[in-house]
């Protein structure tokens, strides 16, 4: 990734929920307010989340690009949280 350039990632949530993004090969944390954007910079973000039915831990990890914009949603279906490209 080049040095000084960001990525834009947007909470669909409705209450705060923590990341991670990689900077470096070093994994730091950042906690997304409900509706708010935040820009970092890094190679990959991850979120994971407990799923209920079995107590399983998901973990999704995407590589991200400089200048692009990603949302962080519920996904219905599985009841994660994922990342969509925006």
């Amino acid at each position: 990734m080049v040095a000084g350039k960001g990525f834009v990632v947007r909470s669909d949530a409705t209450t705060p929920v923590t990341i991670e993004y990689q900077v470096n090969n070093e994994w730091r944390q950042v906690v997304l307010q409900g509706g708010k954007d935040v820009t970092l910079t890094g190679d990959r973000i991850r979120v994971a989340t407990k799923r209920d039915e079995d107590g399983a831990m998901i973990t999704v990890d995407l590589p991200v690009q400089a200048g692009k914009k990603y949302r962080l949603i519920r996904n219905p279906q599985s009841g994660i949280w994922d990342f969509s490209r925006t």
